[in-house]
């Protein structure tokens, strides 16, 4: 599982990069369609946080101390 979840990073690396890219390009690209892969990048990035952390069941041995 955790080939997954790196090639999960690695795919929301590249789509961040290449929306940036996109979006300070100006391509005259329309404003539902900024949002739509805006959005779709929000959504795999979240899927790679819970992937990561729920999926693989991550757990610590160290205490909080008040």
């Amino acid at each position: 599982m955790k080939n997954y979840v790196i090639k999960l990073v690695w795919f929301t690396t590249i789509y961040v990069m290449v929306f940036t890219a996109i979006y300070q390009a100006d391509l005259f690209l329309s404003l539902p369609v900024i949002m739509s892969m805006y959005l779709l990048g929000l959504g795999v990035a979240l899927s790679m946080v819970f992937s990561a952390f729920y999926e693989e069941e991550h757990k610590t041995s160290k205490k909080m101390e008040h």
